[in-house]
């Protein structure tokens, strides 16, 4: 294993006793995202760190944070409150 993959597998293994700091955790997921061919025993942690980085439904982490943050406050990015779902008969 060259010294690349060697740091990768310490990380990983820290991650996993949940020692990393958040630097770490973002080398991981700049690691998953740039490297496609990653080692079989490395994909779950591949798709993992990709998710993380996209977000739900693949928007980024911030493009995220800001809809949660406006549904909170119960309003569209236009201000207007969500229209109610038509009541089905």
């Amino acid at each position: 294993m060259n010294k690349e993959k060697q740091h990768i597998q310490q990380l990983i293994d820290r991650y996993m006793a949940a020692e990393t700091t958040q630097a770490e955790e973002s080398l991981l997921a700049d690691y998953f995202c740039t490297h496609h061919d990653v080692p079989a025993e490395w994909r779950t942690f591949s798709i993992l760190f990709r998710g993380l980085r996209q977000g739900p439904g693949g928007a980024t982490p911030q493009a995220h944070a800001a809809q949660v943050e406006r549904r909170r406050r119960g309003r569209r990015s236009n201000g207007r409150r969500p229209a109610l779902p038509a009541k089905r008969p």
